[in-house]
């Protein structure tokens, strides 16, 4: 999620010195809603962590009410601000879904960690569960060949999946949600 509020940071800043400032001020909005929601989805999800989001309060209603407005109606001020309500409504739908969607690619790269992680584990298990009851020598060769086997495997994918999945996120869903287009460094 920081990765991702970063990303519109950096669209932010870039649209204003490419197009200028009231290009913008519908990603503005995202950034002062995004968080709100994220913390009130965590409470929900996770009611352990005591988290609770006030949206009685005047400032928390501010905020809310001025990004909305921003990513609703100035999303493209090229158009009349109430004409671009139905095309709002729509780019809210559509950031939304892109949004969780690049959300959802960066826990399956942490769920790859942890799939690692836990492979390591049963080869572990394996090679000295397998060989418990051995002698010495046998035990050693047979243990050693498990686990260069088993995490060589296991260190080898890591390295794919790290490289192919980090260009994947970085062109598609980073330099996405940042608002670069083709031809653009």
């Amino acid at each position: 999620v920081v990765q991702l509020y970063f990303a519109f940071i950096l669209r932010v800043v870039n649209t204003t010195i490419t197009k200028g400032f009231k290009y913008s001020l519908g990603t503005i909005g995202w950034m002062m809603v995004v968080p709100y929601f994220a913390l009130l989805l965590l409470g929900m999800l996770v009611p352990d962590l005591g988290i609770s989001v006030n949206f009685s309060s005047p400032v928390n209603m501010a905020v809310m009410i001025v990004g909305a407005v921003l990513m609703l109606f100035f999303h493209n001020p090229d158009k009349k601000p109430w004409i671009n309500v139905g095309s709002g409504l729509w780019n809210t739908y559509n950031d939304v879904t892109v949004f969780l969607g690049d959300f959802l690619s960066y826990i399956r790269l942490f769920a790859l960690c942890m799939s690692g992680g836990t492979l390591a584990l049963v080869f572990n298990q394996l090679a000295f569960g397998m060989t418990d009851g051995m002698h010495i020598i046998p035990r050693i060769v047979v243990a050693s060949i498990i686990l260069l086997i088993g995490h060589g495997i296991n260190l080898f994918m890591p390295f794919l999946g790290a490289f192919v999945h980090h260009m994947r996120l970085t062109f598609v869903a980073f330099y996405k949600n940042a608002g670069f287009e083709d031809g653009q460094r």
